[in-house]
């Protein structure tokens, strides 16, 4: 009776550490994701180019992902046509005000990011969501942006995990500038860092959990 509270209490501790890891964190930078492949939407085209909806896209270290937005199609543009706040030979995928914008990974990453900004000139809020390979929610991260002409001012948005969970991530708005809506903005180079190996401390989670097994099986087996 008492091994068996004991390896409940183990169980309950693993699992518990494990969902504490998961929880969604805010990346402000594009160094913060710790990147290790990227996606450049100009592989899809030059500026002006309409893309199915939805549509795949190959990473640098060539992970087909698959895109895709709430309706419509969304459109590769060069922000020196656009006239927004990427960099200045950034080509950016625009919703045409068809967000949000779902990306699903073909492996799970541990962060993911890219710039954002809202269609029209002034301030906005956006949102980056991130779900597990089953859709259970990770979490939520917001910030607050100002789309305008000042080249290379673009907010970025992020999210990262302590494990490699995150299947796929959601860009929105939370708010618009004035004369747009939510669902009409565009992300740059998407970053993101694929799986490696497993964290340190996820590790001795795992090693406590394989060790506290054996014990059970040795006491059983006198």
């Amino acid at each position: 009776m008492k091994l068996s509270l004991i390896a409940a209490i183990l169980v309950s501790f693993i699992l518990s550490i494990s969902v504490a890891e998961a929880q969604l964190t805010l990346i402000t930078s594009r160094n913060g994701t710790g990147a290790n492949d990227s996606v450049d939407w100009g592989t899809k085209g030059p500026s002006g180019t309409t893309l199915t909806n939805p549509f795949t896209v190959s990473s640098l270290l060539g992970y087909g992902l698959t895109v895709s937005q709430a309706s419509g199609n969304p459109i590769i543009y060069s922000n020196s046509v656009a006239g927004g706040n990427f960099g200045a030979s950034d080509l950016e995928l625009w919703t045409q005000a068809g967000g949000p914008l779902t990306i699903i990974f073909p492996n799970a990453v541990s962060a993911a990011g890219a710039q954002i900004q809202a269609n029209y000139y002034g301030s906005f809020v956006a949102r980056l969501t991130a779900y597990d390979g089953n859709n259970n929610l990770l979490g939520s991260v917001t910030e607050d942006g100002t789309s305008n002409s000042n080249i290379g001012t673009a907010i970025f948005l992020g999210g990262s995990v302590s494990t490699n969970d995150i299947s796929k991530i959601v860009f929105s708005l939370d708010s618009a500038p004035p004369g747009g809506n939510v669902g009409d903005f565009g992300i740059n180079q998407l970053s993101m860092r694929e799986a490696g190996v497993p964290e340190a401390d996820t590790f001795s989670i795992a090693m406590i959990g394989l060790a506290g097994s054996a014990f059970l099986r040795r006491r059983r087996a006198r």
